[in-house]
């Protein structure tokens, strides 16, 4: 299961990931229909770089003329189209974990690779792009894994099973 989210202000709209690339169909339906334009999306936050969350990103880069936002931490594995492997933190989760990640998501969940334009540290303030809100860094799940806070009310987590 994965999720994107649009955040919009003013006609303005950030996405928050983009799903698997069977789901490109009915992202692009949906963002066109609610009005999102080349124009209008001002960024596309990726929380991580496992392939169910950037599978679509090169493609809604390209054809909405966004920037990717993205950890400097996993600037690289999406710049390789690479899934950066999860450890886990206690001794069940760390062992399922790096089973399963080396055997499968290092060797069959690769994707279309594409640069970051904007690397977050810390955090970084959405302000620049006319929103309430800023994007912390939640390592964990991955080494660069972000949250999106929004009006200090509304969390977005990519995911934090086994971080």
């Amino acid at each position: 299961m994965y999720n994107c989210f649009l955040i919009s202000y003013r006609n303005r709209h950030l996405l928050v990931d983009t799903g698997r690339k069977n789901s490109w169909k009915k992202l692009t339906r949906e963002l066109d229909g609610l009005g999102v334009t080349g124009g209008s999306l001002s960024g596309l936050i990726l929380t991580h770089s496992h392939y169910d969350h950037v599978e679509n990103a090169a493609n809604i880069k390209k054809k909405y003329n966004t920037r990717i936002i993205i950890h400097k931490r996993e600037a690289d594995y999406l710049r390789q189209g690479e899934n950066p492997v999860i450890h886990g933190i206690t001794f069940f989760s760390k062992f399922i974990t790096e089973r399963l990640s080396r055997k499968y998501l290092t060797r069959f969940c690769r994707y279309q690779p594409v640069d970051g334009d904007i690397l977050v540290e810390d955090r970084y303030d959405l302000s620049l792009f006319g929103f309430n809100g800023y994007i912390i860094h939640t390592p964990g799940h991955s080494p660069g894994s972000t949250s999106i806070i929004i009006e200090n009310e509304i969390a977005m987590v990519g995911d934090a099973m086994f971080g």
